[in-house]
């Protein structure tokens, strides 16, 4: 009996291992897939500028720009350090820059097919949750994380996932979202 065990978490390790593999595959190589793009020139010093704009802080000197149909409608770089706040990516800083230059629904309005992101270095997971939350459909970057920087990634999402838990009071969440003008379901009543 103990060795059917013993072989049974064997199969579940192993497909957990395949499990994170194509995970990883899937998700953050694609782009090797691709011919490597040219940016403009103007793009590639601004990219760089706002880099050593961090640098300055001591921050990462990473630099990010929001296009719109190739114009640049966001800027940003690192400021974690300058301002003290965990948030503060260059890729976040440029979509909120453009957010605070054109509206909020600036993003929701425009064409996602036209709207691109370049950055200095691969977005890392929070900002590729910004970057998918707002519906930037194209990504670009001069230098890739490494596989193992994903993988590691990867092994902290599926903890996360497997941790998480939900609680009681989901109808007091509910309550509140209709306490908001613009809340979907509410208009459907």
């Amino acid at each position: 009996m103990l060795r059917s065990i013993a072989s049974y978490f064997f199969k579940i390790a192993k497909y957990i291992a395949l499990a994170i593999v194509i995970v990883y595959l899937l998700h953050s190589k694609w782009y090797h897939l691709s011919a490597k793009k040219n940016i403009a020139p103007i793009i590639r010093d601004t990219l760089v500028n706002n880099a050593s704009l961090a640098l300055k802080n001591l921050d990462v000197p990473i630099g990010a720009v929001l296009l719109y149909n190739n114009k640049i409608i966001g800027v940003g770089y690192n400021t974690m350090m300058r301002d003290k706040n965990i948030s503060g990516h260059a890729e976040i800083n440029a979509i909120n820059e453009a957010i605070t230059r054109h509206g909020i629904g600036i993003l929701a309005k425009l064409k996602s097919d036209s709207t691109s992101l370049i950055s200095t270095y691969e977005p890392c997971m929070m900002c590729k949750g910004m970057i998918q939350e707002q519906g930037i459909k194209h990504v670009l970057f001069m230098k890739e994380k490494s596989w193992y920087h994903w993988l590691h990634n990867d092994i902290k999402a599926l903890k996360y996932d497997m941790q998480k838990r939900q609680v009681k009071g989901g109808v007091v969440q509910d309550s509140l979202f209709m306490l908001h003008p613009h809340y979907p379901e509410k208009n459907k009543q």
